[in-house]
């Protein structure tokens, strides 16, 4: 595919999320404890912000900034911390609600029979 000048490789993940995990010393001291995508964006300027629009080139990179899983509140740490405040939390609140219940049950039987929950419940 690459031999081809035609072909695409697309890399896809979250630079700060589950990194690799490198127990040996010698690929540490060759950097393979950093994930290819994020020494593209650290080394290559085409993957890094644009300085005077603060945008990525829409040609090389697409960012994905809606998160349908997580209710607002705990967006908030982690989008201003790493993601530069473009988190957006899209969680529809009659699901989140429901599964708030729903966790609220599991505590409460797992709480009054302690000897049938084989799992660990937050």
């Amino acid at each position: 595919m690459l031999a081809n000048r035609s072909g695409s490789l697309v890399l896809s993940g979250d630079p700060y999320q589950l990194p690799p995990v490198v127990k040996c010393p010698l690929a540490a001291k060759y950097c393979l404890d950093v994930s290819l995508l994020e020494r593209l964006m650290r080394k290559q300027p085409v993957y890094r912000r644009d300085p005077a629009t603060g945008t990525y080139n829409p040609a090389v990179m697409t960012k994905l900034v809606k998160n349908y899983r997580s209710r607002e509140a705990l967006l908030e740490t982690p989008s201003r911390l790493f993601y530069d405040g473009e988190l957006q939390a899209c969680a529809d609140k009659v699901i989140y609600k429901a599964s708030r219940n729903l966790l609220y049950v599991v505590k409460t039987l797992c709480y009054l029979q302690p000897a049938q929950c084989t799992t660990t419940y937050i």
